[in-house]
């Protein structure tokens, strides 16, 4: 888990300084989506602990389902930059 995490992290640097320089922020959708698997996994520990899961169990693999969200975001994220690179001002005035 630890390699995804640093991945993602680099990613979500990429994906910063992708933003910053112009690029296609996340649609509302896309955030809603997020937030939707992220409430669905919540509900999910919750239920594990109404039926009797040890707390020490959910707390372990809490960490774990906050990566793995993290990452698929990431994913997300790396598919938006790819179909929208950001054009540069010498390739913009070649174009021309």
């Amino acid at each position: 888990m630890g390699i995804v995490f640093i991945v993602s992290l680099v990613a979500a640097i990429f994906d910063w300084r992708y933003k910053r320089q112009g690029g296609k922020k996340p649609a509302s959708r896309d955030r809603w989506m997020f937030g939707a698997a992220c409430g669905v996994c919540l509900v999910c520990l919750v239920i594990l602990g109404l039926m009797g899961a040890s707390a020490e169990g959910l707390g372990a693999a809490t960490p774990g389902i906050l990566i793995v969200l993290f990452a698929v975001w990431e994913i997300g994220r790396w598919r938006i930059r790819r179909k929208n690179p950001i054009m540069s001002k010498e390739t913009s005035d070649d174009k021309l």
